[in-house]
C-alpha cells in the first residue's frame, strides 16, 4: 500500500480510510509519480496493446482519483522480488510504503 504523510495523517488510519465509504481524491503529485513509474516498470500491456504476463493482480493500478491510500495488488510470486524496488520508489518520491503481509512500514528519508 502507498500513502502520502501530508493526504494520511498517520499510518495507523490506513485500515480505517480503506474501510470507510469516504470520498476519492486527487492523486497527489508524489504519489503519481510512484504510480507512474510503478507502471512504466511493470507494465500491464506491450506497445500494441496486448496484456502480457505482469505481476499485477489488477489493473490500473490506481486512476486519477482514489482513496489517500493506494493498494497495490501484486500476485503472490512476484512479492518477494518487486518489494525492494517498490520500497527504493516510494521513498525516492517521499511516500510511505507500508506491506501488510509483514505488518511493516517503510518511511522515505523525508520522514525517519
Amino acid at each position: 500500500m502507498l500513502l502520502d504523510s501530508d493526504t494520511v495523517p498517520s499510518a495507523d488510519r490506513i485500515y480505517e480510510i480503506l474501510e470507510a465509504d469516504g470520498p476519492e481524491v486527487p492523486l497527489s503529485s508524489r504519489m503519481k509519480a510512484a504510480i507512474d513509474e510503478c507502471s512504466a516498470r511493470w507494465p500491464a500491456y506491450d506497445e500494441a496493446g496486448d496484456e502480457i504476463d505482469a505481476p499485477w493482480a489488477s489493473w490500473p493500478l490506481a486512476g486519477e482519483v482514489e482513496l489517500p491510500v493506494v493498494e497495490l495488488n501484486i500476485r503472490w510470486s512476484h512479492a518477494g522480488s518487486m518489494l525492494p524496488a517498490l520500497v527504493e520508489i516510494a521513498g525516492r518520491h517521499g511516500i510511505i510504503l507500508y506491506d501488510p503481509q509483514a505488518d511493516e512500514l517503510h518511511l522515505p528519508p523525508r520522514l525517519r
